[in-house]
């Protein structure tokens, strides 16, 4: 039997824009020098704007510290002229890995039509960008 290496990754949650992302770059930093195998970047259920935040902060830790990176989607908070632009936005950066997920139901949060389960959601990346990694 071979012995495998453990792998170490990191699931991040970008900060509210209002609050700015110094301790969370700090934190990076930090846990680059442990040499994940990659971070997840999540992403707020409409809350917040997707590419001042899952894309903003996928792009320093791709880029910057030269970690391979990981963006969440949630189906249900996403429409579809919205997850084309977002994945245009994370190919610009050259992040091409997606988490999909159909996304936590939050009652005040109103969910959106296009994409009701992550399935639905797999199959529009697809066919718009096959080339990601989802």
């Amino acid at each position: 039997m071979s012995r495998q290496t453990p792998s170490l990754s990191f699931e991040v949650f970008p900060p509210n824009p209002a609050v700015g992302n110094d301790k969370i770059i700090s934190a990076l930093q930090d846990m680059q020098e442990l040499a994940p195998h990659f971070i997840s970047v999540t992403a707020s259920n409409n809350k917040f704007n997707i590419k001042e935040t899952t894309v903003r902060l996928a792009d320093f830790i791709q880029n910057d510290l030269a970690i391979p990176t990981i963006a969440h989607l949630p189906a249900i908070y996403l429409t579809k002229d919205k997850v084309a632009e977002t994945i245009a936005d994370l190919n610009k950066v050259g992040v091409q890995k997606i988490l999909d997920l159909r996304g936590d139901i939050i009652p005040d949060v109103e969910q959106q039509k296009d994409f009701r389960y992550a399935t639905d959601l797999i199959e529009f990346i697809k066919e718009q960008a096959p080339h990601f990694d989802i």
